[in-house]
């Protein structure tokens, strides 16, 4: 860890975990201090017009802007570029075929994976005062690969669902290839039902990001529960905003990243990290 190379250090940065596993009926608890990838979010703007938002590992902007550019056929060639300029977390692109850009822009269909909401705002907070046990997770993990049906067989797409906390229902459950879109889905689900998200665990196959918190946030979403690793951000973006956020939950374990008490074993226990 002490020998990481240069850039290696801005790609991720330790936070304290609690690491919670469930052996011959124990809740068996711990603290402990893990490596967290970092996300940027780097906007692209292209005669004056926005492009697109990125979230990326803070290294390699130009390789990444110019790559991004020739993959999607915005660039045949480096001589395409007249002019490239970073400025904080903004790019600005002036191409020498100007024309190139309305007709090729028109045509770009982009992963979902490189969605970015809005700018974050750290008033909001989920106020709910839900409690759930370490084992209500792993229930809910469990039911949640029973119905990943479209995964087993193909293993090409994420998945979410929202469990109602109270009587520990599956309200919904949707896969697709998008982690972006099965979350939204499964919150529009939600909506259009009146359901009361205060009362809801929303889980998904997906890592998670600050984008992936904001939908739990404006959602009222107490409780966010992932299969996969959150980056960094997420986990600070989590605190602030009262999110109680579950990461590697596989078979009888799982890691808290945040607010942790909102599970009934672990009330108690507060992070000495910000």
């Amino acid at each position: 860890m002490e020998n990481r190379s240069t850039e290696a250090k801005t790609l991720y940065m330790i936070n304290e975990v609690i690491k919670v596993e469930i052996k011959n009926g124990k809740t068996l608890i711990r603290k402990v201090q893990e490596p967290l990838v970092r996300e940027y979010a780097l906007n692209i703007n292209i005669h004056g017009l926005k492009y697109r938002t990125y979230l990326i590992s803070p290294n390699m902007f130009e390789e990444f802007v110019y790559g991004n550019l020739l993959s999607l056929g915005i660039i045949d060639s480096i001589r395409d570029v007249d002019k490239i300029k970073f400025v904080n977390n903004e790019v600005k692109i002036y191409l020498k075929y100007k024309a190139k850009i309305f007709k090729t822009l028109s045509n770009v269909f982009g992963p979902s994976c490189e969605e970015k909401t809005s700018v974050h705002s750290y008033s909001e907070k989920v106020l709910s005062n839900v409690k759930i046990s370490a084992n209500y997770v792993i229930e809910a993990l469990k039911k949640f690969y029973e119905k990943s049906e479209v995964f087993r067989i193909t293993g090409g797409v994420h998945a979410a669902a929202l469990f109602n906390i109270n009587s520990f229902n599956l309200l919904v459950f949707t896969e697709d290839i998008g982690r972006h879109n099965a979350i939204d889905k499964v919150i529009g689900w939600g909506f259009l039902r009146n359901i009361d998200f205060s009362k809801v665990l929303l889980l998904t196959s997906g890592r998670i990001f600050t984008d992936s918190i904001v939908k739990a946030v404006r959602a009222g979403i107490p409780i966010m529960v992932s299969k996969s690793a959150p980056t960094f951000d997420a986990v600070v973006y989590a605190r602030k905003t009262n999110i109680t956020l579950i990461g590697f939950a596989r078979g009888k374990r799982f890691n808290v990243y945040s607010n942790p008490q909102r599970i009934r074993e672990l009330e108690n226990i507060v992070f000495n990290t910000p």
